[in-house]
């Protein structure tokens, strides 16, 4: 058993941009393996297993994880990792390409502190932290309806940046 939370519980928290989760669990009745499939799961195995059937359904997971685009999603946003685009109900929002790398480091890592460093590190240009912080202030005015009381884009302070929904 997890600690402090199920299992449904963190599938419930963590499925919205998150990668696929495979359920190792003792709980093998049929509803609760419908249920974890209903609320996102990508597969279900029940304990006791055989290793060598998690290794390839992670491998089948895998492949098939390849074979589409990889999408976050954070309010009415949509942005595609893939072709570094960034969409609001449909319509598609013009980012620089600097906007564009920042964004797409920061949805990797979605739900996750992006230190300022780190972002320095991802970058094939010279850049210095200060650099950084405006970058953010330029994609956040993109997407924030009130840049200075952000939704989507949060400073963490003396950590660096978040991607999340409040």
């Amino acid at each position: 058993m997890m600690p402090k939370e199920s299992g449904i519980q963190f599938l419930t928290r963590m499925k919205k941009n998150q990668p696929p989760i495979i359920m190792l669990t003792a709980m093998a009745d049929v509803d609760d393996r419908i249920n974890g499939l209903e609320l996102g799961a990508a597969d279900y195995l029940a304990k006791p297993f055989e290793v060598k059937e998690l290794i390839l359904r992670i491998k089948n997971l895998l492949y098939w994880k390849t074979s589409y685009t990889q999408v976050v999603r954070f309010g009415p946003y949509e942005f595609d990792l893939d072709k570094n685009s960034l969409t609001c109900q449909k319509n598609k929002i013009h980012l620089t390409t600097n906007e564009s790398k920042l964004l797409n480091i920061l949805a990797k890592k979605y739900g996750r502190i992006v230190a300022r460093e780190e972002i320095v590190l991802n970058n094939e240009e010279e850049l210095t932290e200060r650099a950084v912080d405006a970058r953010v202030a330029r994609l956040r005015n993109k997407i924030e309806r009130k840049p200075k009381n952000p939704l989507y884009l949060h400073t963490i302070r003396n950590k660096g940046y978040m991607l999340r929904e409040t």
